[in-house]
């Protein structure tokens, strides 16, 4: 698993419903690999972990302040850190956005962060073998 391995796990959603995914998630998941995962959508429920506030002076495009938090959410830079020193502190390949969306995927290349399409239309083998394939060649 990722976070065996020393990878954190994020999950950036415009769906308003993220109490939803956690509870999805809660039937695959054991309770302290759940508490180790970071979600940031669009929906702020009665779960305080479904409230964020979009970092100050990051752009607004695609799911750029989505990674932005989860970066300060793992403390992968310091708090307080924001605008363009937040996005520069994702550029150096320490978060990949794993996307099916294109427009996210170009947002994430604009800002110079690591980005793979998930190719969702094609079969999921030919889709999970050009993901791995995009992603190893970020390395």
């Amino acid at each position: 698993m990722a976070q065996e391995a020393g990878i954190d796990v994020a999950i950036t959603t415009f769906s308003s419903q993220p109490s939803l995914i956690r509870k999805v998630l809660a039937l695959r998941f054991k309770p302290s690999v759940m508490e180790r995962i970071v979600i940031r959508g669009d929906g702020s429920g009665s779960d305080p972990r479904d409230s964020w506030a979009h970092p100050k002076g990051v752009p607004d495009d695609g799911k750029v302040p989505h990674m932005c938090s989860a970066a300060l959410a793992f403390a992968i830079v310091p708090e307080g850190t924001d605008g363009q020193k937040l996005v520069e502190a994702l550029q150096n390949k320490v978060a990949v956005l794993v996307d099916d969306d294109e427009d996210n995927v170009d947002a994430a290349i604009h800002h110079k962060m690591a980005a793979v399409l998930l190719h969702a239309e094609a079969p999921t083998e030919a889709a999970e073998g050009t993901a791995i394939m995009d992603l190893l060649s970020l390395a």
